[in-house]
């Protein structure tokens, strides 16, 4: 799996699945097989080329979309932004000033951004984005039980 989700794929456990299930059919026909290690890594290659020949996994970039239209403002909305504000001050101020900074910025700052503050924390940055889910996850919770339903999927962020 970290094979294909090093390379960028969209559902490295399917992609390893499919590995594995051609590595299988391969040995129970038989076939002999010298280097396991360098064979596996080969047909993972070949099913991440595969992938990305699908149509569904073309990425495209923001600019070639069109603009798509924005919904109209919803009382929801309303009530989904009041109970954020309530659940982000109900943060400790270490966690909340974690998570405003941690989505402070965009592209290439972004990134800068978190690895200073990964820096400044003495934390590698899987660390610093585990602590960051961690705080997500509590924003969720905080919210699904302000609004008395979950979320809907597009509103997580």
């Amino acid at each position: 799996m970290k094979i294909f989700d090093w390379r960028g794929a969209h559902f490295p456990e399917e992609c390893a699945d499919e590995t594995i299930n051609r590595i299988v059919r391969k040995l129970e026909s038989g076939e002999t097989i010298r280097d396991i290690p360098t064979y596996c890594h080969g047909i993972a290659r070949l099913v991440f080329l595969e992938t990305l020949k699908k149509p569904d996994n073309r990425q495209v970039s923001l600019d070639e979309l069109s603009s798509v239209a924005t919904p109209p403002f919803q009382e929801e909305d309303s009530a989904q932004q009041e109970c954020f504000a309530q659940c982000l001050s109900e943060l400790p101020i270490e966690s909340r000033q974690l998570i405003l900074q941690y989505y402070e910025d965009d592209r290439r700052d972004k990134i800068n951004n978190r690895q200073a503050m990964a820096d400044h924390l003495g934390i590698p940055l899987n660390a610093l984005r585990s602590r960051a889910q961690r705080i997500r996850d509590k924003l969720e919770q905080c919210i699904t039980n302000c609004l008395g339903k979950p979320l809907s999927p597009g509103s997580k962020k």
